[in-house]
């Protein structure tokens, strides 16, 4: 079973999605890992559980793209998820069975771990992932790692 599936049927301009993320960007707030109580990511709900950020509004391109998603799949959640650098998430399985992501920022160290599968997502792509099973994620790089995520949390 392939665990990221590309998906080839949306087309994003990574360009304009970046420059109205970069507007809102210090709306991020810290998740702490409580294992070793530090920050490992910074999140934004544009929408969450189907309440829909009133920031959206100043974000056009962004919400079509999220309307285009939304409209092939049932997610009541949109987040900007930025992952730390030099940073592992912990070992875990999400509530849904399967997400979408859209990497915005990535570089070379930023992969999703299945057992003893590893994947690297290019920014500016959309892919389809599961996570109702085991997996981490790491940003071994210098940069922050930062993906627009679909679910259901």
């Amino acid at each position: 079973m392939n665990k990221v599936i590309e998906l080839n049927n949306f087309n994003i301009n990574l360009e304009i999605l970046l420059n109205e993320y970069e507007h809102i960007k210090n709306l991020l707030t810290d998740k702490i890992n409580p294992y070793v109580n530090i920050v490992v990511q910074r999140k934004y709900h544009i929408i969450k559980n189907n309440i829909i950020s009133k920031i959206l509004t100043n974000m056009p391109y962004t919400e079509k793209v999220i309307n285009q998603i939304l409209s092939q799949y049932g997610f009541k959640d949109v987040t900007y998820r930025e992952l730390k650098p030099c940073t592992v998430y912990n070992w875990h399985y999400d509530q849904g069975q399967f997400c979408i992501h859209i990497p915005l920022i990535t570089n070379e160290g930023c992969f999703f771990i299945y057992e003893n599968e590893n994947y690297r997502l290019e920014a500016g792509k959309t892919y389809y992932v599961h996570n109702g099973m085991m997996h981490t994620f790491c940003n071994a790089g210098t940069i922050p790692r930062v993906h627009l995520t679909f679910e259901n949390l």
